[in-house]
């Protein structure tokens, strides 16, 4: 776990993924700390490990990253989320709240990721208010 705080960005993206593939609780809580690495390519590769890892207490943490800089970000967050769905049970609203708010996101990744973890938490039916966002982009 060293290995998430090494200099070179590389090291601390492979420390994510590695500890993706090994899972558990003490993996959730390391990579998490990744999620705020100033490199997105780390943050990214944290988001994907922590969908693999499926512990919803990071969904607080994903959720933030929802607002990242970076679109590859935002739809790693939203991917990670939507493998998170199955398994959460409280917390959800601000969640829902977020990906909702994505719905209107400039990047259409990040659009369609935010809508495939909407339908994991079983929203069939876009809020009215998105209707009109979404008239003006593409879907």
């Amino acid at each position: 776990m060293r290995s998430l705080r090494d200099d070179n960005p590389h090291v601390r993206r492979a420390a994510c993924q590695a500890l993706g593939r090994v899972g558990g609780r003490e993996a959730a809580h390391a990579v998490s700390q990744a999620l705020h690495d100033r490199n997105s390519f780390v943050r990214r590769a944290a988001c994907q490990a922590l969908g693999q890892i499926a512990d919803t207490s990071v969904l607080p943490a994903l959720t933030e990253l929802l607002r990242d800089e970076s679109c590859f970000v935002r739809r790693a967050a939203c991917e990670a989320i939507k493998q998170l769905a199955p398994v959460a049970t409280v917390g959800t609203a601000g969640v829902i709240q977020a990906l909702t708010n994505l719905l209107c996101d400039p990047n259409e990744h990040v659009r369609w990721s935010a809508w495939q973890a909407l339908a994991a938490f079983g929203i069939r039916e876009m809020p009215p208010t998105v209707h009109t966002c979404l008239q003006r982009r593409r879907v």
